[in-house]
């Protein structure tokens, strides 16, 4: 059985927004297998300052431009709405 691990940068997701994620990989894993329950899902919220990109740490960037992407696909729409 497979396990689906999703990491996220702590406080960039609400409860109700991994949860349509953890549902979105799993019913993607049911479309592509064909069996319902086929998978586990596990979101690990990781501390800003333990990401990294390139050479700087992420805890250098702003909260809201890393949000922006996210909150887009998440509710169809942007960060500024």
């Amino acid at each position: 059985m497979p396990l689906i691990d999703i990491q996220v940068m702590t406080g960039l997701f609400d409860d109700e927004q991994k949860s349509r994620m953890a549902a979105g990989m799993a019913d993607l894993m049911k479309e592509i297998t064909g069996v319902d329950q086929s998978g586990w899902v596990r979101i690990q919220e990781i501390d800003r300052g333990d990401w990294a990109a390139g050479a700087g740490y992420m805890v250098d960037a702003p909260m809201q431009s890393l949000l922006s992407p996210y909150h887009v696909l998440m509710n169809g729409t942007s960060g500024g709405d």
